[in-house]
């Protein structure tokens, strides 16, 4: 019975693990484009506008964040949990209410933020800010709340729903390469007046009319007027309201956190800093591509586990995914962390070469982030948000203690070093809170051999650094290097587990690879291992 126990967990695991494998294959596609996309947006307004431009848009989009987060109303994170839970306990009168429920609610707030962020915009740019340059960008970001609000409602749906192709080519792929297009337009077209604002406000509208016909027309049908008593209506609006509402404000706390350095060298320092600063922030926004890769699944399914107590599952789950998350981010990592100098002329050109330190640093915080930041996923799934809320609480006071004592004698790279404490204080009070309320850690004992290769490349990276010329060509060389022995390295250290080597299987299987790469490795692994569950087997019977 126990041993029929343990198959059926096994091959539940096994099949959750390849979803979320198969599925991350689409995510990178998209991302990937996303990235490349953004990447092209912020390029385009870095060199052809200047650091000064560029440092107003970055503080803009800041402010922008903060209203988009507090008119969310935290329901698109209401709705992934509540109707994740209520698919696993197939209640579809439940699901409706909860859609309709949060679009209502959106609609109001997002207007009541739109009209304050328009009327507020001169008291925030000129009273708080010191830059009447922002006034005009946030006049016209003002209009592009209430689309953006309603678009994320139909995103969080697709979520819900496990519709991860069609969420990841909706918010990854046409999103950003909408706006990209209208900037190049409104360029093109002479258009001299903040092109950079405008292209963000019409690709919002663009993109809600998008977002809305494929969740009307790719789920199934939602609002079918199932009838529901006024009293089961009341109390699942009540316990959406209560899971949410604390979400609000850690959304705005939450944006706030991870800009409020550039809010400080803005205030202590000047825009043209900011700008340097923040090419930095999208060079490090790479290592958020790994857990991107699998949280758009791993959410749903961890709730949909949790409606079942499938709680093993789920400490399985969280252990691998933080592994892969691991692997995919140490050579980007390294990268990062040994030839900033060459990513940063590269991608944005010499003006914004003094962020070479400040992307060292918060390379360290986003590989940190990137593994333990799954923590934050499985106290949602507990409904814990008032928790996260109130370490959001902490580390913001934190991170403002430290950016006023940090910036004004050590400029951005104070900013850098602030953030990185930070981070490191709610990765480990995630971690530990994790531990408590559900007894998982997303660690496994073969991440330690993997921490021991990245140190080892590492080392060895900085010597090359030292004897080769930094250059374009030289960086692409040593990037292959990297790569290529960090894989050989992760062979011949047996880091990889039975899981990793199923995984790769069905990778390499997929696209018919399996003949030139696994016939050497792959199948000697598995020989062995079932042959030592088949030695298992006759002990245990």
């Amino acid at each position: 019975m126990f041993m029929a126990s343990e198959s059926e967990g096994n091959s539940k695991l096994n099949n959750s693990l390849k979803l979320i494998a198969k599925t991350s294959f689409i995510v990178l596609v998209g991302l990937s484009l996303s990235k490349i996309f953004t990447y092209l947006y912020r390029i385009i307004v870095a060199r052809y506008f200047g650091p000064e431009v560029y440092g107003v848009f970055s503080l803009a989009l800041i402010i922008l964040n903060l209203f988009l987060a507090a008119a969310s109303l935290g329901l698109s994170d209401g709705i992934l949990r509540f109707v994740s839970i209520s698919r696993g306990k197939k209640q579809s009168k439940k699901i409706e209410h909860i859609i309709k429920f949060s679009l209502i609610a959106s609609i109001v707030s997002s207007i009541t933020a739109s009209v304050i962020l328009f009327i507020f915009s001169e008291y925030i740019s000129i009273t708080l800010l010191h830059n009447p340059q922002l006034i005009s960008y946030l006049k016209i970001f003002s209009f592009m709340i209430p689309f953006s609000v309603l678009s994320n409602i139909f995103l969080s749906s697709l979520r819900a729903y496990e519709k991860i192709n069609l969420y990841s080519f909706l918010q990854n792929i046409l999103q950003p390469g909408i706006r990209l297009v209208f900037l190049i337009l409104l360029i093109f077209l002479g258009i001299q007046s903040n092109p950079v604002a405008y292209s963000y406000v019409l690709s919002a509208i663009i993109f809600l009319g998008m977002a809305y016909f494929v969740f009307k027309y790719g789920l199934p049908k939602i609002f079918i007027n199932s009838p529901m008593r006024i009293k089961e209506r009341k109390e699942l609006s009540r316990n959406l309201i209560r899971y949410s509402w604390p979400i609000i404000f850690t959304g705005v706390i939450s944006s706030f956190l991870w800009w409020i350095d550039s809010l400080f060298i803005g205030y202590f320092m000047n825009v043209a800093d900011v700008g340097i600063y923040n090419s930095a922030i999208p060079i490090v926004a790479l290592l958020a591509i790994a857990p991107e890769l699998f949280m758009q699944l791993f959410s749903p399914m961890i709730n949909r586990a949790y409606s079942k107590s499938d709680f093993s599952l789920i400490r399985e789950l969280t252990k691998q995914v933080s592994k892969w998350i691991l692997i995919i981010n140490l050579p980007a990592f390294i990268l990062m962390l040994v030839f900033p100098g060459i990513l940063i002329n590269l991608l944005f050109g010499q003006e914004y070469i003094g962020a070479e330190f400040s992307l060292r640093v918060l390379a360290i915080g986003g590989i940190i982030s990137s593994v333990f930041g799954i923590c934050s996923y499985l106290l949602s799934m507990l409904g814990k948000s008032k928790l996260i809320l109130i370490d959001l609480l902490m580390v913001s006071m934190l991170n403002i203690l430290l950016n006023f004592l940090l910036i004004p004698g050590y400029g951005i790279g104070g900013a850098a070093i602030a953030t990185l404490v930070c981070i490191i204080f709610l990765m480990t009070l995630l971690l530990w809170q994790s531990k408590i309320y559900l007894n998982v850690l997303p660690l496994r004992r073969k991440m330690i051999s993997l921490i021991a290769i990245g140190l080892f490349i590492s080392a060895i990276s900085l010597i090359l650094d030292k004897l080769v010329n930094a250059t374009f060509f030289s960086l692409i060389l040593l990037g292959m290097i990297i790569t290529i022995v960090y894989f050989i390295l992760l062979f011949a250290t047996k880091s990889l587990d039975k899981n990793d080597w199923m995984i790769l299987n069905t990778i390499l299987n997929k696209f018919n690879l399996r003949k030139i790469f696994l016939d050497k490795f792959y199948i000697k692994k598995i020989w062995v291992i079932d042959a030592f569950s088949h030695q298992k087997s006759l002990k245990t019977s």
